[in-house]
């Protein structure tokens, strides 16, 4: 769930979380290197945005059924390296896996393609991550969690995809009222908190 903020009349989340954390900083004692961000669906969204805009402020992302809009990408170039681990289901009906058509309003890159933005380094965009090595993680499962760490990215940073295949758009490890979604999250074995937070703790700004 996103945060909103107005100003001059339009949602401004990006300057919403940044103030956030000014204000955090000055009214609570908090380790400003280990700040994070994470969020699912429209959360996730927010979270690529916030890792365009503020990762001098945030050490770490995870976006969670979500994806880099694509009206973002061209504007996206962090001045610092991005941590991000991103986590998607292959059936996803809300995120598409496979992304949105370029022209419709609020479209999505394919997840492919928000994946190798994070870890390539463009040309003309020192910003990304330039990971040299990427391997496959062996605590999950292949036939139902693809996964790919890319390491030895700029200031130690990491790009870590997991598809969860067949997966729709449902936080994994999570409680449901449908039953067939808790079964097939048991047979899983992913839980999203847990992951998201053991990547989080190698990861300080």
């Amino acid at each position: 769930m996103g945060c909103l903020s107005f100003v001059q009349g339009r949602v401004d989340d990006v300057s919403f979380v940044s103030a956030l954390i000014d204000h955090l900083q000055q009214q609570i004692n908090i380790d400003s290197h280990k700040v994070y961000a994470t969020g699912f669906s429209r959360g996730g969204i927010l979270t690529q945005a916030l890792a365009c805009k503020l990762p001098n402020k945030i050490a770490g992302f995870a976006s969670v059924a979500g994806s880099l809009p694509v009206r973002l990408k061209p504007n996206c170039q962090p001045k610092t390296s991005v941590s991000i681990l991103m986590l998607n289901g292959t059936n996803d009906r809300d995120v598409l896996y496979e992304g949105n058509d370029h022209t419709q309003q609020g479209a999505l890159v394919s997840i492919s393609d928000m994946v190798n933005f994070w870890r390539r380094r463009s040309p003309s965009q020192t910003s990304h991550d330039q990971c040299t090595s990427s391997k496959e993680s062996p605590k999950f499962s292949k036939d139902k969690v693809k996964t790919a760490l890319y390491t030895g990215c700029s200031g130690n940073s990491e790009v870590w995809q997991l598809a969860v295949v067949n997966g729709g758009h449902f936080w994994t490890g999570g409680s449901s009222t449908d039953k067939s979604l808790n079964k097939f999250n048991a047979k899983l074995g992913l839980n999203a908190s847990e992951t998201i937070w053991n990547f989080f703790e190698r990861h300080s700004s």
